[in-house]
C-alpha cells in the first residue's frame, strides 16, 4: 500500500507540474500507422507462481473514426477537442498458468485471459481528462464485466511524452470468482480451501511513455500499478496487495 501510495502522490504531482498541456490528449497522429514488439510483464499478486515475460507484436493507428492501440481496438462515434465517444474490444482480464505454478497450486484449474467489448466516454477540460469505461467478457471465459474511471494528463519535453493517470477499477463477483475463486472441486483435489468472493474496487496508478528517436523510430513504456483490496487479497491463491503490470516496446512509424 505504502508503494501506491507513493505512485499516487508523483503522479498527482506531475499532472499539477504542466496542467496546461492536458487538452492535447489524442494518443495518435490521423492515419499513422506504427508496428512494432513489446515485452509485456504481469504480476497480478498470485502465491507460488512464477510471471512470465511475454513477447508479442503490438500496431498502433488512429484515423479519428477507427483506432488500434495495443491489444484495443476501437470506433468512435464522436471525437473532438473536447469529447471522445466510442465502442471497443480489448484483449485480456488475466491468466494463470498452472505450469508456472508451485506445490499444490499446480493442480488448479488454468484461468485464460479473453476478449472484452464495451463502451468508453473521455471528457478532455483544461485541467486533464477524465475518462469512464464498462467492458464484459464477450468470450465467456469469466462471463465477467469491468469498468474503469480515471483522470489522465499529458506532459511534453522534446521527444519525450508522458501520461500519468489514476484511476479505480470496479471488478463484478463473475470476474473475481474466475480469476480468484476456488472451486469445491478443486478444493478437494488439491486440498486449498475453497473461496467465492464479490466484486471488489481496485484504485490505480499508471504512467505512460512515448519517446521518438526519430519521425521513424520510437520507444513507448506503460507502468500499472493497483491495489488488491480484500475480495482479492483473501483468496488463498493471492499473497500480495499488489498488481504490476509493465510494457516497454519499439515502434516504427510508415
Amino acid at each position: 500500500m505504502k508503494l501506491l501510495t507513493t505512485i499516487f502522490a508523483i503522479t498527482a504531482t506531475a499532472c499539477l507540474i504542466n496542467i496546461a498541456n492536458a487538452q492535447s490528449l489524442q494518443q495518435q497522429k490521423n492515419g499513422k500507422l506504427q508496428i512494432g514488439v513489446n515485452m509485456h510483464h504481469t504480476d497480478a499478486g498470485y502465491k507460488d507462481y512464477d510471471n512470465n515475460i511475454t513477447v508479442v507484436p503490438t500496431f498502433f493507428y488512429d484515423n479519428s473514426s477507427i483506432y488500434a492501440r495495443g491489444n484495443q481496438l476501437g470506433y468512435n462515434f464522436i471525437k473532438n477537442n473536447r469529447n471522445e465517444l466510442s465502442v471497443l474490444v480489448q484483449y485480456g482480464g488475466g491468466n494463470y498458468d498452472s505450469d508456472n505454478a508451485k506445490g499444490a497450486f499446480k493442480m488448479l484449474e488454468e484461468r485464460d485471459a479473453s476478449v472484452f467489448a464495451g463502451v468508453s466516454y473521455m471528457n478532455i477540460t483544461p485541467y486533464g481528462a477524465f475518462r469512464g469505461q464498462a467492458m464484459s467478457d464477450v468470450m465467456d471465459k469469466s462471463g465477467g464485466t469491468i469498468g474503469k474511471l480515471e483522470y489522465l494528463a499529458r506532459l511534453n519535453t522534446g521527444n519525450l511524452t508522458v501520461y500519468p493517470s489514476v484511476g479505480v477499477q470496479w471488478q463484478n463477483d463473475d470476474f473475481n470468482n474466475y480469476y480468484y475463486g476456488v472451486s469445491k472441486k478443486e478444493a478437494d483435489k488439491t486440498g486449498i480451501h475453497q473461496y467465492s468472493t464479490d466484486s471488489s474496487l481496485h484504485p490505480y496508478a499508471g504512467l505512460r511513455a512515448n519517446y521518438d528517436f526519430n519521425q521513424d523510430w520510437g520507444l513507448f513504456f506503460n507502468q500499472k500499478v493497483a491495489y488488491n483490496p480484500d475480495e482479492v487479497y483473501d483468496s488463498p491463491m493471492v499473497d500480495s496487495r499488489v498488481n504490476l503490470s509493465t510494457t516497454l516496446g519499439m515502434l516504427y512509424a510508415f
